[in-house]
């Protein structure tokens, strides 16, 4: 060795690194595994593992979900695309000022799927 010491465990779970997050304000519906029942939300941040929305259902932490975010901000009726995803629900709080539930899940798989344009 150089003479350096390998950090303890705690230290190196203290420099966990995290994925740089984007602030977007995207219209999503998700829904439970096994449900059929989409439900509507707004994304808040989205990065490379995951996404924080919110909405008015509660979810449940460790529950699976399916993801469906739109990435048209403007206007929905003309989708350009959107993330399809599955994700497993890390975090799940209602936020003290709206009373909104908002939930963290951390994506497992995710792909784009553009439109077709009439």
């Amino acid at each position: 060795m150089n003479g350096e010491m390998a950090p303890t465990c705690v230290e190196a779970a203290t420099k966990v690194r995290r994925a740089e997050r984007f602030q977007l304000c995207l219209s999503m519906k998700y829904r439970a595994g096994g449900e059929r029942k989409w439900r509507e939300g707004q994304v808040q941040n989205i990065s490379s593992s995951g996404v924080l929305f919110c909405s008015g259902v509660a979810t449940v932490k460790d529950a699976r979900l399916h993801l469906s975010i739109d990435l048209s901000r403007e206007n929905p009726a003309t989708r350009h695309g959107r993330i399809i995803a599955i994700g497993k629900v890390v975090r799940s709080y209602r936020h003290s000022d709206t009373g909104q539930s908002m939930t963290a899940v951390h994506m497992t798989s995710a792909r784009i799927v553009r439109s077709v344009m009439n």
